[in-house]
């Protein structure tokens, strides 16, 4: 490209489309750092989010596009004419792909319709918080959770800090015969960090499970992983940290990077810094190294499917508390939703979980805000019995 508009006009369909490359993810992060270039952004996914799914209507498209344009010529000092032309035939084709189904496919009594509907308020269902449940390798169970102070004790090398919620294991001297293991289940619901023994510190999401020793091998570090959970490894040349799934092994050479066997029972992982090399527990098995802001995503027999650039923000936006969706199926939303908040959730129509969503929500919001939002983009209806989340057209 020749100039940095170019690109940007070019990098806003591929953030979109999630196309562009680790390097072009850099740019397009720096150029968001501007908030009027952050604004700008946003009302190009609001209209985008329209071709989500066939809720739309005519005249809301027109609406979006109309709202967009407006935006445009608002803040004319921050593009050229020629950026602004071809957003402008962007945005236009967007709307002209969109029109045909729209009104081919649902009407407008049948829109009106949804749109008088009321949401139902939500009452009973808050946030996840800091709790988890410890098993000795005694077999001992110990309930971590804010306020309560655990009455058994927990090992010789174990602390607990209450205030920060971080389960902490003292460094010894590593051992020679076989290791007992320790296991941490964090319930639905829940989220809990656990500094090891050789001090890396690993951060648990709801519905997760870490069976790790208390004491390291000489030889290997080695922990076992249901869930999801990010890692930042603390570097031994001489000691190799293994992290182990169902599905894969991961070799870690000091890094940070986030794991999750959630997505259809694929393990997908991302490396954030540093090197891993990642390998299915099959017998021959090649191991693949990924570079910074790859993700390498393995079917549950572990084979590779795939290893692609990522923007980084979602994979590891639970950490932040945040919600980072980037055109996500309305079913994978709502099975995160469902463990953060532990809810169960119902579709009362196979189609509307194809629906597609973009936003960004912090992950401590009372649940009727963030459906609210889901419903008002996507055309979508949510109501609550008791802790069941039932989603309908």
């Amino acid at each position: 490209m020749n100039s940095d508009e170019e690109r940007i006009e070019e990098l806003m369909l591929r953030v979109i489309n999630r196309e562009a490359t680790a390097d072009e993810l850099h740019y397009f992060s720096d150029w968001l750092k501007i908030p009027e270039n952050a604004a700008c952004f946003e009302q190009f996914k609001k209209l985008w989010n329209l071709t989500s799914g066939p809720r739309a209507t005519p005249d809301k498209t027109k609406t979006e596009l109309h709202q967009f344009v407006q935006f445009m010529h608002e803040h004319r000092n921050l593009t050229s004419r020629y950026r602004m032309r071809k957003i402008y035939r962007v945005a236009a084709w967007v709307a002209a792909c969109m029109l045909p189904l729209m009104i081919a496919v649902w009407g407008w009594n049948r829109w009106r319709q949804q749109e008088l509907r009321t949401f139902a308020p939500v009452t009973n269902v808050i946030p996840g918080s800091s709790k988890a449940v410890l098993t000795l390798a005694s077999g001992e169970q110990i309930l971590l959770k804010p306020g309560e102070v655990a009455k058994n004790s927990l090992g010789t090398n174990v602390e607990l800090d209450e205030r920060n919620n971080i389960l902490h294991y003292l460094n010894k001297k590593p051992q020679k015969t076989a290791l007992k293991y320790d296991r941490l289940d964090i319930p639905r619901g829940g989220e809990f960090t656990v500094t090891l023994a050789d001090s890396t510190v690993v951060y648990l999401n709801s519905a997760s499970t870490l069976t790790y020793p208390p004491v390291f091998h000489e030889k290997e570090r080695k922990v076992f992983l249901s869930g999801e959970a990010y890692f930042e490894v603390k570097k031994e040349d001489s000691r190799p940290f293994y992290v182990v799934t169902d599905a894969v092994t991961i070799r870690v050479y000091g890094t940070a990077f986030n794991v999750s066997t959630r997505c259809h029972g694929n393990t997908q992982t991302v490396l954030i810094t540093g090197c891993i090399g990642i390998f299915g527990n099959q017998e021959n098995a090649p191991e693949f190294r990924l570079k910074p802001l790859q993700m390498a995503d393995y079917s549950p027999d572990g084979v590779l499917n795939r290893i692609v650039n990522v923007d980084p923000r979602s994979a590891v936006a639970w950490k932040e508390g945040l919600f980072v969706f980037e055109d996500e199926n309305l079913e994978h939303i709502m099975d995160l939703l469902s463990l953060w908040y532990d809810v169960d959730v119902i579709f009362q129509s196979e189609r509307v979980k194809n629906y597609h969503f973009t936003g960004h929500m912090e992950r401590y919001e009372q649940i009727d805000v963030i459906l609210k939002a889901i419903s008002k983009m996507v055309g979508v209806h949510f109501s609550i019995a008791n802790k069941t989340i039932i989603v309908s057209e």
